[in-house]
């Protein structure tokens, strides 16, 4: 890696993350009840499980997991762009190590739409602000609460959560392509036509992130170039 120290770093960081998120069962209330979206209001108000503590717990190790991501991510990016040997080109790169790359990116890019969110989630539990908290009736009582939009947070949690789901998966490709052809002592079929797969998917994967909302009231012929999730 070019950035040793900094890839130590980012580990670290990471294992504090989590630290604090584990942190959260056992403080009182317990951890969230939110879900792994973390939908507001829902996921402030009372009657909502670890609305309080376990909340504020998640959105602080959420915060702290990105900063681990991306020093990770500059990390891989610079080391890829960088410090290859000598002849290696990045057409000559394995579809792996072409997985990873375009996955890091992808992170770089949609990672900072989530450490927003939690941020401003953060600020309107802890200090009653109304980034995503509208004007509403809680068990009874008005809050303080006005203004605020729910749907801003969707936006920005699913531009995070639809990219997410093939910087999980592209590296897999690369590894499942990369291993078939070893074992199948050939090499692999479409080559470049694999990397430019790869770079479109990392593309696509940022211009539907709204097929998650359909539910939220959104305008439907939005449906003709974001089709439903399955």
């Amino acid at each position: 890696m070019v950035f040793p120290y900094l890839n130590m770093l980012s580990f670290w960081v990471y294992l504090l993350s989590v630290v604090v998120l584990m942190a959260s069962f056992f403080v009182p209330g317990g951890p969230t009840g939110a879900g792994w979206t973390l939908y507001p209001p829902q996921a402030i108000l009372p009657g909502t499980p670890g609305n309080t503590w376990g909340i504020i717990l998640m959105l602080v190790s959420l915060v702290i997991f990105i900063v681990a991501t991306t020093m990770g991510g500059l990390n891989y990016v610079t080391t890829v762009l960088q410090a290859r040997c000598e002849g290696m080109t990045l057409l000559r790169m394995p579809l792996t190590v072409w997985g990873i790359f375009v996955a890091t990116i992808m992170a770089l890019l949609a990672f900072p739409a989530l450490f927003v969110s939690g941020v401003m989630m953060l600020l309107d539990r802890t200090l009653g602000t109304s980034f995503f908290m509208p004007g509403l009736v809680s068990m009874g009582q008005v809050t303080g609460y006005k203004g605020g939009s729910p749907l801003l947070f969707q936006h920005l949690f699913w531009f995070f959560g639809h990219p997410e789901v093939y910087i999980v998966a592209l590296p897999a490709f690369g590894i499942v392509s990369d291993l078939i052809s070893v074992h199948a002592r050939k090499a692999i079929f479409g080559y470049r036509m694999m990397v430019w797969a790869i770079i479109f998917i990392g593309v696509l994967s940022f211009v539907v992130w709204a097929h998650h909302m359909f539910i939220s009231g959104m305008n439907p012929y939005f449906g003709f170039f974001l089709p439903p999730a399955p």
